[in-house]
């Protein structure tokens, strides 16, 4: 049977046997399996690895290691959370630029970042975020979000769901001034997807979705923003980093179809992910996908 690095990784974050070994690993004995990995290739995905990392950042001088490291990394966070090594009151973490997040107040928002740690963690963060705002509504949509929150209580309101119901409460979210948080570099299998002609030289598909959110106007006489933030790792701190939110004029969009105004949106969500990619180098989760297909890609539909 042929197993995938990616595959291995989530197994040692989510399997119940593996994730609570895993979780009691220390630290020291986990980059020793990083070099053992880096090493003898195990997985055969060594070269398209790199070659992945060449294309993203060409002049950075980034190995496998280095994706290797973080990506373990990501999955013993996950199993410690899911295994209560890990809790909220013991993560180490700070916001910058908190102030580009307090613009947005008022307007529909969609928090547009590259995922770049495990989910337990970036969901603790936005519960952090969200904990500042009284009054504002977050919403979150993705794929296993029922699989952290054993340990990882989160608000039934919070979660979108899946289908016609997960659309009407993330509008509902938005037409409030809402947040919405998901991965928009993700596009889940079965789901429709939007093609950007270029993402680090290549086409990429995009969840046509949140393309679709992001050309809506939610409140009348108020445009949507799209909210640029990274989240990455120093040491074994979380770093939330925001940057300047980006206003889609569509009070004089009149003049562009829905299919000109949905490439243009496209094309600048693209531009700001990968710039938000180059930041953050090797912790992009996703990288796999510039050279071949991984789980987390969907195909294009």
């Amino acid at each position: 049977m042929a197993y995938t690095f990616q595959q291995s990784v989530f197994n040692l974050a989510f399997d119940p046997i593996a994730s609570a070994v895993f979780s009691q690993a220390k630290w020291d004995e986990i980059e020793l399996m990083v070099q053992r990995i880096a090493n003898t290739d195990p997985y055969r995905e060594g070269k398209r690895l790199q070659a992945a990392l060449n294309r993203a950042f060409p002049s950075s001088g980034y190995t496998t290691a280095d994706f290797i490291q973080h990506q373990l990394w990501c999955s013993w966070r996950e199993a410690q959370w899911q295994n209560g090594c890990l809790t909220a009151e013991t993560v180490s973490f700070h916001i910058e630029n908190k102030h580009f997040c307090d613009e947005t107040n008022g307007y529909p928002v969609l928090l547009l970042t590259p995922m770049t740690v495990t989910l337990s963690d970036s969901v603790f963060l936005i519960q952090q975020l969200a904990a500042s705002y009284v009054e504002r509504a977050v919403i979150l949509y993705g794929e296993g979000i029922d699989a952290i929150r054993g340990h990882n209580p989160v608000h039934e309101k919070w979660i979108a769901g899946d289908g016609l119901q997960a659309l009407k409460r993330i509008k509902k979210t938005l037409s409030q001034g809402g947040i919405l948080c998901t991965y928009p570099d993700f596009v889940y299998a079965g789901h429709r997807s939007f093609l950007i002609p270029q993402f680090f030289g290549r086409p990429r598909p995009v969840a046509s979705g949140f393309i679709s959110l992001a050309c809506k106007q939610h409140i009348a006489e108020k445009n949507t923003m799209l909210l640029p933030c990274m989240v990455k790792r120093e040491e074994n701190e979380l770093v939330m980093v925001f940057e300047e939110p980006i206003e889609i004029d569509l009070l004089n969009a009149h003049a562009f179809s829905k299919e000109q105004q949905k490439a243009a949106v496209a094309e600048l969500i693209g531009e700001t992910l990968e710039g938000l990619i180059q930041q953050v180098g090797y912790q992009w989760c996703l990288l796999p996908t510039l050279t071949y297909e991984a789980p987390q890609m969907a195909m294009v539909k």
